[in-house]
């Protein structure tokens, strides 16, 4: 069969579409391997950059290895951190957090620079007269927030003798006994405003206030419990700062009354006074005999026992009116 211009034109078409199938799929065969081959340049270039980024990560933070406690000591002074001997360990096995976290670095050197701060090495974040003992290897930020809050506290720390004149500013009569609670409780004063206020009104109201961890009320005094929260305690100096200062206006008064008598009246001594005091009042031997104790220059102080001594006398307020009178009688 001869061929005819027509079946060669046929086969010319068949063979073009072949060769044009063959030829895309080969394009697109290479176009796809020269694009996973760029995905893996790409791929290795990124990784190469971050073992790089590693390694200039890793030189930040000098080996320790070879430090010394001197060394250790001049590195940590350039924090603002003191170690000795005791804090070497901790600080030695959590130094790195230093070098690569510069917001905490930042916020230590900050507080030691600028309010001659104390910072120790230690197994908890805690507060310690002007020294701030904190835990590197704790969360970041709660370390952070520790030192933003306990900074303002460490930077006003008092020895006693100037604690105590701190404490009268808020009509706080600070014993030595009293000093813990007080610097416990302080904390709490320099912070809360309304507290504070509260107690200076005590202050101006004359009536004294004693740091203890249960409440009552006494003459001229409210003992607050340090356990109950800031607005439980202002609740509380709101409703009796009046009580005790109308209880210590009547103490005067009666103190006044007491020294008519010769009686030196004390506030621990004021339950005794006014168990006998009806008797003084309706008894006039009775209240002569006080009467003359006191013109020969002695006082009396009302107890629960006889005695006298050189410049006092006591007497038993349980015993009997004659009782009473006979024994200041023959003195």
């Amino acid at each position: 069969m001869k061929p005819t211009p027509i079946r060669i034109s046929v086969i010319i078409l068949i063979l073009l579409y072949l060769f044009g199938a063959i030829y895309t799929t080969f394009y697109k065969s290479k176009k796809s391997a020269i694009k996973a081959e760029e995905k893996i340049i790409i791929s290795t270039k990124e990784t190469e950059l971050e073992k790089k980024s590693e390694r200039k990560t890793k030189i930040q933070v000098p080996s320790a290895e070879m430090m010394t406690l001197d060394d250790l000591q001049e590195e940590a002074r350039q924090f603002g951190i003191y170690i000795s001997n005791g804090e070497e360990k901790q600080y030695r096995s959590n130094r790195h957090h230093l070098f690569t976290n510069k917001k905490l670095a930042d916020a230590i050197k900050k507080s030691s620079k600028e309010n001659d701060t104390l910072f120790l090495c230690g197994d908890k974040c805690t507060l310690y007269q002007n020294h701030l003992w904190i835990n590197l290897d704790e969360n970041k930020e709660a370390i952070i927030v520790f030192i933003e809050k306990n900074t303002p506290i460490a930077k006003t720390y008092l020895p006693f003798s100037e604690l105590r004149e701190e404490a009268k500013k808020f009509s706080i009569y600070l014993w030595s006994s009293d000093e813990d609670n007080y610097r416990e409780f302080r904390k709490r004063l320099l912070t809360n405003e309304n507290l504070s206020s509260m107690l200076k009104k005590a202050e101006k109201e004359n009536v004294s206030i004693y740091i203890e961890k249960k409440f009552r009320v006494n003459t001229g005094m409210i003992h607050i419990n340090m356990n109950d929260n800031d607005e439980e305690i202002i609740k509380a100096l709101k409703e009796y700062i009046p009580v005790a200062k109308q209880k210590n206006e009547e103490f005067k008064q009666l103190k006044e009354e007491a020294e008519e008598f010769g009686v030196l009246l004390m506030l621990y001594y004021e339950d005794e006074y006014r168990q006998i005091r009806p008797r003084i009042l309706s008894s006039k031997k009775m209240a002569d005999a006080f009467k003359r104790v006191k013109k020969q220059g002695y006082y009396i102080t009302t107890e629960n026992k006889f005695s006298w001594g050189i410049n006092g006398v006591k007497i038993d307020v349980g015993a009997s009116d004659e009782k009473i009178i006979e024994f200041l009688n023959k003195h």
